[in-house]
């Protein structure tokens, strides 16, 4: 991502973005930001991710399952980078679940740079339909009650 910022620089004002880096990468990806024009907010790790997930409009993250499952209950279109060594390829499967319905791009770890990253970016956030079928796209695979649900059909197996 960040060696993808140089080449958006020219949509600066229609973007802000929030990196989570981990521990390790924080002040090298805070570095990146600081000399980008882009409005930013990183930190290492967000305790209340729902707020982030709140404030977006397009995702951009690795494929598991739960990520598939938080992004889909906000209704939020998505780039998403599989990983590529995850047991079974389990989160390219994931991911082009999401791609087939329409909510997402996926682009494998392999293929990966910062001009294909910028150009599906800039893709989607210019291109306010294609953003908006997205999202639609995203919720209707979602279910936010997911967890409700897990709960009430344990304790009805708990009960016989």
């Amino acid at each position: 991502m960040i060696k993808a910022l140089p080449l958006l620089d020219d949509i600066a004002d229609e973007l802000q973005i929030v990196h989570q880096t981990g521990r390790l990468d924080y002040d090298m990806v805070q570095d990146a930001y600081r000399r980008s024009r882009i409005r930013h907010l990183v930190k290492p790790f967000f305790d209340e991710i729902h707020l982030v997930y709140s404030a977006a409009d397009l995702m951009l993250c690795r494929a598991g399952g739960m990520t598939i499952a938080e992004i889909t209950a906000f209704g939020l279109p998505a780039i998403l980078v599989p990983f590529a060594r995850a047991t079974n390829d389990h989160q390219t499967l994931n991911a082009l679940s999401l791609e087939r319905k329409g909510a997402a791009t996926v682009i494998p770890e392999e293929e990966i740079s910062p001009e294909r990253l910028a150009r599906e970016i800039k893709g989607i956030i210019l291109d306010e339909p294609r953003l908006s079928d997205m999202s639609r796209a995203s919720r209707s695979l979602g279910n936010p009650n997911a967890a409700g649900m897990i709960l009430d059909s344990m304790l009805r197996n708990l009960r016989g």
